[in-house]
């Protein structure tokens, strides 16, 4: 029978070797990041972003005076970490501004990875934290966004360490002084990245409610009381609203902005339409199964597994010993971890909120998920090891090619990691056409940098004007600097567009492809000769 982990022993000898491999997974990330951070394109959110990031910059440079971060469009609702800390680096960074916005989200993958292996080892141990690494490396869906997702992707990351410190302190008992300033940092960075974090202090209270409650009925179940647990943690509040502030100044305008923001995220006002399972359908109206499908077809095969060991050996140990589980500390600690996982999901289940690009938004949901397979996975092996041990090589091998299949795939997408889809829908051919692909517009770079090269070779007499179906920024950037752009496609000789292109009804999509950007065989964006099917002069 699979069990969870009731107590751990760190970096035992029979699994040193897991250690020495989590080193070289950082130090590979890590080389990743260094060098392949400049292979990304532009994606939609991130023009206004980075302006948000200036002015938010600008408010502290003139000594508060300038205001400007506090009315930019709607971003004012959403935290400035991300934003603030690359328009401070930008002052100085060698690369361009998208390229070090970039290289900062490789280092919040790294930062988040650090936190999700120290919440695996705190939980299961060395092995589990290692598999738990590894399974984030190669989710694509995490490594794809960080890159080019500055809201998203570092909430997820930081939400992680939130959650670390959370179960630390239960650890303790009496949370040390280091614990309740790191729960502090983490969740104000956090919150000071989206709202969205706030729920995770529900989560934490739940978890200790129920362990209170529960230890005056089963006290031999548990180590002791959380009343001492709860009270380090409220201490670590005020710090954490000091760095939500700095990182968000329009949260201490006024005392609700923070409720306000959290509400204005679960009825988001946008009225578009995406494409979902073949058909456009509205955000507004997304059907109940549209989170948890995604998941199903999202997530790496292996995850999947995994999650299906870890929901057996919780229902094993549930059956077993019932209620009174809930009063050991190591359960309060599996508790908020897997609150962090299903509530969110629960919750889109029931409100149905707008949500639109995949399941970006709900991104926070994956580093929790993927830790609980990766835990699952360790139980496995724990238990093939004691009773069938033959059995341990074949369930390590099967674990090692799902994850070596899984990288070949993502080397194939990149730098488009992020439109991955697993086998259950067949891969991204068997999302083509049904699903949403490249939504933010990043392979728009590679069709002009194509583009520029074919430009290059033919030496056109009057430099090409150009009509971008899609996020200008997107594709201008990559365009040679005498090429112009128009808002008028019957004065453009070249289109370009990803699939299925939104002014597909303005132009004819199937012919005089120059250029094509192509992962798993499908199309992801294009450009189009419009000049082709002109007369020439004096015809």
């Amino acid at each position: 029978m699979i069990d969870w982990p009731t107590t751990v022993r760190y970096v035992p000898l029979p699994i040193r070797w897991a250690r020495i491999f989590t080193v070289l997974v950082f130090a590979g990330v890590a080389t990743l990041v260094a060098t392949k951070f400049q292979d990304y394109g532009i994606s939609w959110d991130e023009e206004v972003q980075n302006t948000y990031g200036r002015d938010l910059l600008s408010f502290y440079a003139s000594g508060f005076h300038d205001r400007s971060a506090m009315t930019y469009l709607n971003l004012y609702f959403y935290g400035g970490l991300f934003d603030l800390v690359a328009a401070i680096i930008n002052l100085a960074s060698p690369f361009g501004v998208y390229q070090t916005r970039h290289l900062l989200g490789g280092v919040f993958m790294l930062f988040g990875l650090l936190g999700s292996w120290r919440l695996a080892r705190l939980l299961a141990g060395e092995r589990a934290a290692l598999v738990a690494v590894m399974s984030l490396v190669l989710n694509p869906l995490l490594y794809g966004h960080s890159f080019i997702n500055p809201k998203d992707a570092p909430l997820a990351w930081l939400s992680v360490w939130v959650i670390y410190y959370a179960c630390r302190a239960i650890e303790e008992g009496r949370p040390r002084p280091g614990t309740v300033i790191g729960f502090g940092v983490a969740l104000g960075l956090a919150l000071g990245t989206r709202i969205l974090a706030a729920p995770l202090m529900c989560y934490i209270a739940a978890a200790l409610a129920s362990g209170a409650v529960l230890y005056r009925f089963w006290p031999q179940r548990g180590s002791g009381p959380v009343s001492r647990t709860a009270l380090g943690l409220l201490a670590g509040l005020p710090l954490a609203y000091v760095i939500m502030v700095i990182c968000w100044p329009w949260a201490v305008l006024n005392p609700l902005n923070p409720i306000i923001a959290l509400h204005e995220f679960a009825n988001f006002p946008w009225k578009g339409w995406l494409l979902w399972d073949g058909e456009m359908v509205p955000a507004t109206n997304l059907p109940r199964d549209y989170l948890p499908s995604l998941l199903l077809y999202q997530l790496p095969e292996y995850t999947l597994m995994g999650l299906v060991l870890a929901i057996t050996a919780g229902l094993a140990v549930i059956w077993r010993r019932r209620f009174g589980l809930f009063a050991d500390r190591r359960v309060l600690q599996y508790l908020i971890l897997i609150q962090a996982a299903v509530v969110p999901v629960l919750a889109f289940v029931i409100l149905r909120p707008t949500v639109y690009n995949g399941m970006r938004h709900f991104l926070f949901v994956v580093p929790p998920l993927v830790i609980i397979a990766a835990i699952g996975w360790d139980r496995l092996l724990v238990v093939t090891t004691t009773r069938w041990r033959v059995s341990v090589a074949a369930a390590g091998i099967v674990l090692g090619c799902l994850m070596f299949w899984q990288l070949a795939r993502m080397i194939d997408l990149h730098p488009y990691e992020y439109v991955a889809y697993n086998r259950v829908v067949g891969g991204v051919a068997g999302a083509n056409g049904r699903f949403e692909l490249d939504y933010w517009d990043t392979s728009l770079a590679e069709d002009s940098r194509r583009l520029a090269a074919r430009l290059a070779k033919i030496h056109p007499a009057v430099p090409p004007t150009v009509f971008v179906c899609g996020n200008r920024l997107s594709a201008a950037a990559f365009l040679p600097k005498d090429v112009r752009l128009t808002y008028r496609i019957e004065e453009a000789d070249y289109f370009i567009s990803i699939v299925p292109s939104p002014c597909r009804g303005q132009v004819d999509v199937t012919r005089n492809r120059v250029v094509q950007v192509r992962r798993d065989n499908v199309t992801l964006s294009y450009v189009i000769d419009l000049s082709a099917g002109r007369p020439k002069p004096g015809e």
